[in-house]
């Protein structure tokens, strides 16, 4: 993916049919950056050119050309160029589901649910078969060709790469408390309680349960609650609600509020968004 302007970026996301579940996005930036997000699914990033800097579990990673990128779901990460050029990449957005799905058909995974322990990895072998998949899915080629390119070298990255599930170390009763909250601010986005309400919902004061909920989930309710409405987002702007009812439907402020944490989080704005889908 050429670039002759490095500071000139480039975005197109696709959603390739009969791949529910699956989002591509194939980007150049330069200075944009990637506010702390998370995704419902995994994220596989096949850095091209330049290189990428991202913030993930707690450490500074730098991702550059060659390199593929993992970050498994709802962790909390960041994206910036460490480049003077910036970075060009193809990501894959794939639902638990679908992954899940691949592992099944495994006769010899022995894992869980896949688990991605590294958060960069070096794969010359997996380089080619991960861009000519990302092509597959996102042109005009059959569905045999698509199923075939996807079962193939997700495998081939899954048994390479991935993990059953990471242990969680923290007292039940915390799990279950932060369990418990996350689901109310799921069902709750638009109109979320206080902290000191669900701290009484679940038995814990609010110091107490924003300290364990960052620790589990990576952010503190108030922006995991902000990562929930993106997530409904997504799948609203794949109807003809106008963006200004939607944005109010969501609980953001205004329009503009919602376009600007969606760019933040995702790179795309929610009209090229609505444009691909």
């Amino acid at each position: 993916m050429a670039v002759p302007d490095p500071t000139a970026e480039f975005v197109a996301f696709h959603r390739p049919e009969a791949f529910d579940g699956l989002e591509l996005l194939t980007a150049h930036y330069y200075d944009h950056e990637f506010s702390p997000h998370v995704h419902e699914g995994y994220c596989i990033a096949l850095i091209e050119q330049g290189a990428e800097r991202f913030y993930y579990r707690g450490t500074e990673h730098h991702a550059p050309a060659g390199t593929i990128a993992l970050v498994n779901p709802d962790e909390v990460h960041t994206g910036s160029r460490a480049d003077e050029d910036g970075w060009s990449y193809r990501v894959f957005y794939a639902d638990p589901g679908l992954v899940q799905t691949v592992c099944q058909a495994m006769g010899s995974w022995q894992g869980g649910t896949p688990y991605f322990p590294e958060a960069i990895i070096r794969d010359p072998e997996l380089i080619v078969p991960l861009r000519g998949l990302h092509y597959a899915l996102s042109h005009e080629v059959s569905a045999l060709e698509r199923e075939s390119r996807w079962y193939e070298v997700i495998s081939q990255l899954l048994q390479r790469h991935a993990q059953g599930h990471r242990t969680v170390r923290q007292p039940a009763a915390e799990r279950g408390a932060v369990r418990q909250v996350r689901d109310v601010l799921r069902e709750r986005f638009a109109d979320t309680p206080s902290l000191s309400e669900l701290a009484s919902q679940v038995g814990l004061s609010p110091w107490h349960l924003n300290r364990v909920f960052r620790e589990q989930m990576g952010l503190p309710p108030h922006a995991y609650v902000t990562q929930v409405r993106l997530a409904r987002a997504k799948t609203l702007l794949r109807g003809p609600l106008p963006m200004a009812e939607l944005a109010a439907v969501l609980g953001f402020a205004d329009q503009a509020h919602l376009g600007r944490q969606f760019k933040r989080a995702f790179g795309v704005t929610p009209g090229q968004y609505r444009q691909a889908a």
